[in-house]
């Protein structure tokens, strides 16, 4: 979320801790084992320290990258950027 609003990630963050889930910044994943929707292990590193999680479903939000290669928008008249689909005017 980091293009978006100081204020909008603070709110998100709140509203997700409010439901119990822990939002873990700038962690890197060792290893995943289990069953999503079953039960799940998750061992990650943050700051030099491992952490073993368990829980019933992974979410992992890296970055947003456009999936619209080969999708022939161009011979319909869809003008792409490198973030995606142009949205002028």
């Amino acid at each position: 979320m980091s293009r978006e609003d100081p204020d909008v990630c603070e709110a998100l963050h709140s509203l997700l801790a409010d439901e119990g889930i822990d939002i873990l910044l700038n962690a890197r994943i060792k290893q995943v084992s289990g069953q999503c929707g079953d039960s799940v292990s998750v061992v990650v590193e943050q700051n030099g320290i491992e952490k073993g999680l368990k829980g019933s479903h992974i979410l992992v939000a890296t970055d947003r990258n456009p999936n619209t290669e080969g999708l022939g928008l161009e011979l319909a008249g869809v003008e792409l950027t490198d973030r995606g689909i142009h949205q002028g005017q």
